[in-house]
């Protein structure tokens, strides 16, 4: 696919297939996407997204290791604490993308619809799992993307870190951090070339504020972004990517088109332009 590559094996005869596990399968799962299972997730798709299942087409799939809940996020939601084995996958029809959670035997398929909907020119697809760290890893069962509220990695993180958006990758090599503390500092930091940080404290945020940002964060079903990419073709001319982060969670995009981002992100983006004014 144009993301993504299968690797079969056969015999000589061509009549047995194979189909090598994805990287970064657990140990319990076969993470082996079999064209069975992708055909049941195009027909699921396609009678939801009201498309023939022939304009759909699988663009990348991910092995996951999910909660109850598929790894969907629901403010107010209890998960069972489970680990099923299962994908992560990105469909599209050419115009529009939309992610899917689906256990491994195909028999749970849910589109995470925070995720979803992104349209042409933006491209969506998976942070790399090797680029991931052992916590963020999803093959990891107690990984923060699979629980049922993902939490911070540690107790540092929750008392430093609420919120953040980083601005990387242009020509100059400059690194733009506005970033939201627990105790309410809202600031900006540039890095440039290798030289020392510049700090700026925006404001200071009451307790309260603070609060009904991190409520909001989850009414926009924030964690459901968690590892996603949003790019362009400008992603390899220099044109710099936007990181939004909080303790255990990340997504990234290029602000070139907004309009064609998912919904709920481009209400966290605005919610934090606000915030950040």
């Amino acid at each position: 696919s144009p993301q993504q590559t299968w690797i079969y094996r056969s015999d000589r005869t061509g009549r047995r297939l194979a189909l090598e596990p994805l990287p970064g399968t657990s140990d319990f799962a076969r993470g082996d996407f079999s064209a069975e299972i992708s055909q049941q997730l195009l027909k699921t798709a396609a009678s939801q997204v009201q498309q023939s299942a022939r304009k759909l087409q699988v663009l990348e799939v991910q092995p996951a290791t999910w909660n109850g809940c598929l790894g969907l996020f629901e403010p107010d939601q209890v998960c069972t604490e489970i680990a099923i084995a299962g994908f992560r996958t990105v469909i599209s029809d050419g115009q529009t993308n939309w992610v899917y959670h689906l256990s491994e035997d195909g028999t749970q398929i849910v589109q995470n619809t925070t995720a979803s909907g992104s349209k042409t020119p933006v491209t969506a697809s998976f942070d790399p799992i090797e680029n991931l760290s052992d916590s963020e890893n999803p093959s990891n069962p107690e990984s923060p993307s699979n629980s049922e509220n993902p939490e911070p990695t540690t107790p540092q993180m929750e008392q430093q870190m609420i919120f953040q958006s980083q601005q990387s990758g242009d020509f100059a090599g400059s690194v733009q951090t506005t970033a939201l503390l627990a105790d309410g500092t809202l600031y900006h930091e540039s890095n440039f070339m290798g030289r020392p940080a510049e700090r700026t404290i925006i404001r200071q945020l009451s307790s309260e504020e603070v609060a009904t940002f991190e409520s909001a964060l989850q009414q926009q079903r924030f964690p459901n972004l968690n590892r996603m990419r949003y790019l362009t073709s400008a992603a390899f001319a220099d044109y710099p990517t936007t990181r939004l982060t909080a303790p255990g969670l990340n997504v990234s995009y290029i602000d070139l088109e907004p309009e064609s981002l998912p919904p709920s992100l481009r209400n966290v983006i605005s919610l934090w332009q606000q915030l950040a004014q």
